[in-house]
């Protein structure tokens, strides 16, 4: 439908103006600027209307009353210099009068903002042209009997609106929306069909099969996608049925869908006589494990009470807030306010009616976090919600992401879901965004797979003329790329199997009197470890020496071990610089960690990591390793004090491994009673165990993916669950995001990222200068950064001049050292270890 518009103004150059832009667009423009002179006819094939409020003779608001008598239908778009708050209760008036508002223009304005407001219009208009379908107005409604003829030939229809986590850009749920199916196959929309259902009985029947259609479809997409929430309206009548929550009970466990996944919505409800019954239905759905959610906050008769008094546990945002959120600083700070009571009550908060990437933007930096609107997707069908989510699977949630595999079986099913394929090395456009130092390391990175390394012998036969760098001075300021030494070339030569992904940077003009060797997983399926940690050591890098404002004698060779530890020795043993003082790295499967500490016990070269898990590694005879944060057994003996506490009824929760990662220390402080040995075969025997025997606290021993469905699975608020680092608290928290009130605490030999010691600071403040990729600013590459930031502070104070047996001696002389902790850092030979504190943090 095309758009015809009249500009009501009493500053010609202003309409004018308009009117210039409609004429771009091809939009018919007439003009009036004396608003006591309109009459019905200037209202003739209009469908947007332009109106300034503030007008000497007749102003705005009495427009809106004479457009009310004129039964004006169309699109108004309202004008003013003056406060925003009267061009919101002037919004609400002309709502009021059954016209819609399409937005604001504060004066003074600019073209684009004219051209954007006219866009809206013709997509609203197509809309409206698309639902209505050519109904006239007398049949708008359907009548009873048409409604129930849907129903008993099954043309009522579920379509789906995604909701969307705005910090992953992820999709975590869909709410499901009715729809009927017309004979001639055209889809009809709840406005002309639903107040009837409830006013003749019918909405029982059609929630019913609603329920059944959505909750069929959404296993299906459990079984693909994992980790998703549904949202189901129900209606008051529902509610007013006390067997209802019983048939639900039994549709979802019949279906064995978690419980905690279905989220029941319910608008405001007046204090009617059917009030107790609805409250009643509520607080039944939410003993039954259901979570339940109060729509439309903040709109109509949904109050602050209701927020009170019913059994809820997330608040939707009425959509006209979002919408106005660019214009409107008063929704601005309603939307800020209701996130922070929602959070102080700790519920979730959906925020609905995004339909632009400028609300989105702004939802996020005022703290929202889940979104649902028209800029991500309109209600889809179940087919084509299915191609969304084909199309855009890099956005679904990571379903299991488990690094470091603590049982045989996990080990081999667990799977890195990642945005890019795992054996391909980081997106350049992605790190196109970080200094030109990060660039110049992402260069030859990306080059490796199809460039020869130098020296390398090309795939013809024929020998490399010259030396591949990292970059040219001409390419990175103040950077210059140090050539391998002789031997090390030689050495490569006699490589031709081997694809190196190695790379060498060095700050500054002086010639490097040494090397920092790194050797990470930047391919396989560590590749997500490798590339955190590469990006933290190259912060804690540019930090020391840029600072500081002096020329650099050390620099910085990465190796990419493919994820393989014969790699890793391969590299250590052949490649390696001549001037390496120390390695960095590598990260490995649990179940080789006493491999690795017998091969590397005598390295002459110091080994640092951030290894935290096989007590193996911390052993007197593994003189080689120097571990820089304590081992898990030190986790679970903290755990382990808090489960004996008086009173509790506690159960460890422990994989079948041979690993010797602490858990002869759980067996040795429980008794065998409080202890359940699982693989993942027989998983739901442990569930069934748990939900048994009713337990006050649970110390899990597992990966993220296990442990979020055992909870889900007993689905008890009452139990205190624990875990350790090694579940990884980063994945714990995405995947528990939406589980509502849940007591879940993880130990962590590091401080939060997020928190208020120095080093975090620093470390988020250097980050966001770098534009470090958002997704590689987390625990991994904050852990990195101080492993190389120690490394570098003990270089710099020993004059930069270190060898490899120099650096072993500074290591163990550690003593007290300010790293920007809460604690100091101190070598401790018989752990071999410089950190010695564990945290305990609520998810």
């Amino acid at each position: 439908m095309s758009v015809n518009a009249l500009v009501i103004d009493d500053e010609l150059s202003v309409a004018e103006l308009i009117c210039s832009v409609g004429d771009i667009f091809n939009v018919p423009c007439r003009i009036v600027t004396d608003a006591t002179v309109l009459k019905a006819s200037d209202l003739q094939q209009i469908n947007l209307i332009f109106l300034d409020l503030w007008m000497p003779e007749k102003d705005g608001i009495e427009v809106l009353g004479w457009l009310q008598q004129q039964e004006y239908s169309g699109a108004l778009v309202l004008m003013s210099g003056v406060d925003s708050s009267v061009l919101m209760s002037a919004e609400g008036l002309a709502s009021s009068y059954g016209i819609k508002v399409v937005g604001h223009l504060n004066k003074p304005f600019d073209v684009a903002a004219v051209q954007s407001l006219i866009n809206k219009t013709e997509e609203s208009l197509s809309k409206e042209s698309i639902e209505s379908s050519a109904v006239t107005e007398e049949e708008t409604l359907m009548n009873p009997v048409q409604i129930q003829q849907a129903l008993d030939e099954n043309r009522v229809t579920v379509f789906y609106q995604p909701q969307v986590d705005l910090n992953s850009q992820r999709v975590v749920g869909f709410e499901a929306l009715v729809r009927i199916l017309s004979a001639e196959n055209e889809v009809i929309y709840p406005k002309r069909f639903l107040s009837v259902a409830e006013e003749h009985g019918l909405i029982h029947e059609m929630t019913r099969q609603v329920v059944d259609q959505a909750l069929g479809q959404f296993k299906d997409l459990l079984n693909q996608y994992g980790q998703l929430t549904l949202s189901i309206n129900l209606s008051t009548q529902d509610l007013e049925d006390l067997e209802f929550a019983d048939w639900l009970y039994e549709k979802v466990d019949a279906l064995d869908i978690p419980r905690g996944k279905i989220v029941f919505e319910i608008s405001g409800i007046e204090k009617l006589p059917s009030y107790s019954l609805v409250v009643a239905g509520l607080s039944r759905l939410r003993l039954k494990g259901f979570k339940v959610s109060l729509d439309y906050f903040g709109a109509g008769n949904v109050t602050l009470e209701q927020v009170q008094t019913y059994p809820i546990t997330e608040l939707k945002i009425d959509p006209s807030f979002a919408v106005n959120i660019l214009i409107d600083e008063k929704s601005a700070i309603l939307i800020k306010s209701t996130l922070q009571m929602c959070h102080a009550l700790d519920l979730d908060v959906v925020v609905i009616g995004v339909e632009s990437e400028a609300i989105a933007a702004q939802l996020k930096l005022l703290g929202a976090r889940i979104v649902q609107g028209y800029w991500y997707s309109r209600s889809l069908s179940f087919e084509k919600t299915l191609e969304l989510l084909e199309q855009n699977e890099e956005t679904m949630p990571v379903e299991t992401v488990n690094l470091c595999a603590l049982t045989e079986q996990e080990s081999t099913e667990t799977e890195v879901k990642l945005n890019q394929h795992e054996d391909s090395p980081p997106h350049k456009d992605e790190n196109e965004r970080v200094l030109s130092m990060v660039e110049a390391l992402e260069t030859k990175l990306n080059l490796s797979e199809t460039a020869p390394v130098e020296g390398k012998q090309l795939s013809d036969g024929k020998q490399s003329s010259q030396p591949q760098e990292t970059a040219s001075a001409k390419d990175v300021e103040n950077t210059t790329v140090t050539k391998h030494d002789k031997e090390v070339k030689e050495e490569i030569q006699q490589e031709e199997e081997s694809a190196l992904a190695q790379s060498k940077i060095k700050l500054g003009k002086a010639t490097p009197r040494a090397m920092l060797t790194f050797i990470l997983p930047l391919t396989g399926k560590f590749s997500f470890i490798g590339n955190s940690q590469k990006f933290g050591m190259i912060l804690a890098y540019l930090a020391a020496f840029e600072e500081r404002r002096t020329d650099c004698y050390i620099g910085l060779e990465f190796y990419d071990d493919a994820s393989s530890l014969d790699q890793f020795y391969t590299y250590v043993e052949k490649h390696i610089s001549s001037k390496s003082i120390g390695i960095i790295g590598p990260s490995f499967s649990l179940f080789e960690s006493e491999g690795f500490a017998k091969k590397t016990a005598g390295s002459k070269l110091p080994i640092i990591g951030s290894f935290n898990s096989c007590d193996d590694l911390r052993k007197p005879n593994a003189k080689g390793l120097y571990n820089f944060k304590p081992g898990v057994s030190e986790e679970i003996n903290l755990i382990l004090d808090r489960l004996k506490e008086n009173g509790n009824k506690s159960l460890c929760i422990i994989p079948k491994t041979r690993v010797n990662m602490g858990l002869d220390l759980i067996r040795s402080r429980m008794d065998a009673s409080e202890i359940i040995n699982y693989d993942m075969k027989a998983f739901n025997q442990v569930i069934q165990a748990v939900k048994k025997r009713l337990p006050n606290k649970v110390f899990f021993f597992g990966s993220a993916r296990a442990m979020v469905k055992l909870i889900e699975e007993v689905n008890d608020e009452n139990i205190q669950y624990y875990t350790t680092s090694l579940a990884g608290t980063g994945m714990l928290k995405k995947l528990l995001s939406r589980q509502g009130k849940l007591n879940v605490m993880a130990t962590s030999p590091l401080p939060d990222l997020q928190g208020d010691t120095m080093a975090a600071k620093l470390f988020r403040s250097q980050a966001k200068e770098r534009r470090i990729p958002s997704k590689f600013i987390n625990i991994i590459s904050f852990e990195a950064y101080l492993v190389t930031k120690l490394v570098l502070d003990l270089y710099i104070k020993n004059s930069q001049d270190m060898n490899a047996k120099q650096l072993k001696k500074a290591l163990e002389n550690v003593f007290s050292y300010d790293l920007g902790l809460d604690y100091p850092v101190s070598w401790a030979q018989e752990k071999r270890q410089l950190l010695h504190h564990i945290y305990l943090n609520k998810l």
